[in-house]
């Protein structure tokens, strides 16, 4: 690398290394603790599960989250299924499954299927 012209480049260039350390550092955490909270998602007795979608670059994209008893996870994918939650907990998860009544996780059928009261109200209008 060719020496910088200006004085104070050199400082700035290692002051931007050292960011570009730290950043790395920090995702590779968050990547653990979402990977934690995944895991920790699995023997939950209940998960209350929704998605919500908005479009990247003009391509789909669903945010994907679930409440356990203790962790709450997510993940982004550019489907809108059960497939995200299915590779968390897996098909044959048995606890109860609170959701927005989306036919997707019906694939749980080891499960407690728990409509969403809000959900169920906006359906029949009248609650």
């Amino acid at each position: 690398m060719d020496e910088p012209a200006c004085p104070g480049c050199r400082d700035a260039l290692n002051r931007i290394a050292e960011l570009e350390a730290w950043v790395a550092e920090l995702t590779r955490w968050l990547d653990e603790a979402a990977r934690a909270a995944k895991r920790q998602a699995a023997p939950s007795r209940r998960i209350a599960a929704d998605e919500t979608g908005w479009r990247v670059g003009g391509h789909s994209a669903w945010l994907h989250v679930w409440v356990g008893d203790r962790a709450t996870g997510y993940t982004i994918d550019p489907k809108r299924s059960a497939d995200a939650l299915e590779r968390v907990i897996g098909r044959d998860w048995s606890g109860i499954l609170s959701h927005d009544g989306y036919a997707t996780y019906d694939r749980f059928e080891d499960a407690i299927q728990q409509s969403c009261l809000v959900h169920c109200c906006a359906v029949r209008e009248n609650c």
